[in-house]
């Protein structure tokens, strides 16, 4: 076994990778009787092995950053058909349905998001204009 995630005291994931993707499920044969492994053999080789047991928590705040960025990325998508559709109106001499600063005031503090001091822990999200 290399590299074990311990959820709780009856489910287990082995083999996983450092990141603690992939891997094998264990947990008590009453759930899944075809189970390679038993708890206490799983148990046992962590208490021998604690090396090979990965920090959830730590795994956890290693993703927060992606995360972080997907939802940022999300509400700017959510916006930029406000802003196409502003341009398209000044390209064809209309006027501005809406006034386009402060989209992007919005847009740009949502670019910053990532130089805020509590990233990626502590976001002050934007609100939407």
């Amino acid at each position: 076994m290399k590299y074990i995630l311990k959820r709780n005291n009856e489910d287990y994931v082995i083999n996983a990778n450092a990141q603690g993707n992939g891997g094998y499920n264990v947990v008590p044969k009453s759930v899944d009787p075809s189970n390679k492994y038993s708890l206490d053999d799983v148990r046992a080789y962590t208490i021998a092995h604690p090396e090979d047991v990965l920090d959830m928590e730590a795994i956890e705040l290693a993703k927060l950053p992606a995360r972080v960025r997907a939802k940022r990325v999300s509400l700017i998508v959510d916006v930029e058909w406000r802003v196409q559709r502003h341009e398209s109106e000044l390209r064809q001499g209309k006027t501005a349905t809406e006034d386009i600063e402060p989209l992007d005031d919005y847009i740009q503090t949502l670019r910053d998001i990532p130089s805020q001091e509590g990233f990626p822990n502590n976001i002050t999200w934007p609100s939407k204009p």
